[in-house]
């Protein structure tokens, strides 16, 4: 999926990107949930391979932008609850009645789905203000096209800074220098990645 970047007046710097993955999972997940059977217009790469403006279910949106950008959640339960939306997509061509996510035989999940429409906002106003995590607005129906964007792009920075925390562990340790060109040539498109993705958050990097 590729995404235009907004006009911006202003920068604000992310403190090396110090967002926790558990909190971005879970605001991932949140609209996934609340705009599940929801219409969003986002920019998507076509079968000519030209970027179109489209207007398409925001649940059917999201799945699709995660498997194609080979997302995988970390935390177990948010990972639990993707699946069951992937595994609806690939075999019935649907989106998940969030219904029976509510009433899912695990209570894990159950809860956490009662919780998270409840009160999308449960990331506290400290994390917020300390990191930056950005939290989606489900009542608000004309942000919900912000919101998707910019909650999915979050999630791939994230995914993205840690990728290259450990290529660059892999590259300090590569004893190798052929293979060290490689790796280098792989932290370099890491990098450049990440740095479009922040580009699109107004954020700059280091």
């Amino acid at each position: 999926t590729v995404f235009q970047p907004e006009v911006k007046t202003s920068f604000h710097v992310e403190p090396e990107f110090e967002h926790d993955d558990e909190s971005q999972e879970r605001a991932v997940i949140s609209i996934l949930l609340n705009y599940n059977d929801k219409t969003t217009k986002q920019d998507i790469i076509n079968k000519e391979g030209s970027i179109e403006n489209v207007e398409l279910e925001a649940g059917r949106f999201i799945i699709n932008d995660l498997i194609n950008d080979e997302i995988v959640f970390d935390n177990p339960l948010y990972n639990k609850i993707f699946t069951l939306y992937v595994k609806e997509f690939i075999e019935n061509k649907r989106i998940l009645d969030i219904t029976s996510l509510i009433h899912n035989q695990d209570n894990e999940i159950s809860s956490l789905v009662s919780l998270l429409l409840i009160h999308p906002y449960s990331i506290s106003n400290l994390w917020q203000e300390k990191y930056r995590i950005y939290t989606p607005m489900p009542e608000e129906k004309s942000t919900i096209d912000k919101d998707i964007k910019e909650t999915l792009l979050h999630l791939k920075l994230q995914k993205k800074k840690k990728k290259i925390e450990k290529k660059n562990m892999e590259i300090k340790d590569c004893k190798d220098s052929e293979d060290s060109l490689i790796l280098l040539s792989e932290l370099n498109n890491m990098i450049k990645i990440r740095n479009v993705i922040a580009k699109e958050l107004n954020i700059r990097t280091r």
